[in-house]
């Protein structure tokens, strides 16, 4: 929690500095889905006006590249498992359960409902 403090006090002096110049913050990290505890960080901000912007790959194309990722000894954790039972683990289901994912954050963050929209694409 402190290194969450240290990040909104961040905020806010960079924010007082800018003197009202700065309308929009915009936090980015693939970690805030892959770590169920990221959720904690939207309730930190919780006197911001919180809007939250989601891009979802297709399941099987991001476990595909989560678990070769992950295989190599990716930055959030190592996995030497082959990728059926890596399939099966708890962990990996929960990440594959979008919408669960996606409800979690709207219960802790969003006062009104979010908008679904869905786009198809090649990435």
């Amino acid at each position: 929690m402190q290194q969450k403090s240290r990040l909104k006090d961040h905020i806010d002096a960079t924010l007082a500095l800018a003197g009202g110049k700065i309308h929009t913050v915009i936090l980015s990290s693939e970690a805030y889905f892959l770590n169920p505890n990221a959720i904690e960080l939207a309730r930190h901000f919780s006197d911001y006006d919180v809007e939250m912007v989601t891009y979802l790959r297709r399941q099987d194309d991001w476990a595909n590249s989560q678990y070769a990722e992950f295989v190599a000894g990716g930055a959030v954790g190592r996995v030497a498992q082959p990728i059926e039972d890596w399939l099966k683990t708890h962990q990996t289901r929960s990440r594959l359960n979008y919408y669960g994912r996606m409800k979690l954050w709207e219960l802790s963050l969003i006062n009104q409902k979010y908008t679904s929209v869905f786009m198809t694409g090649n990435g």
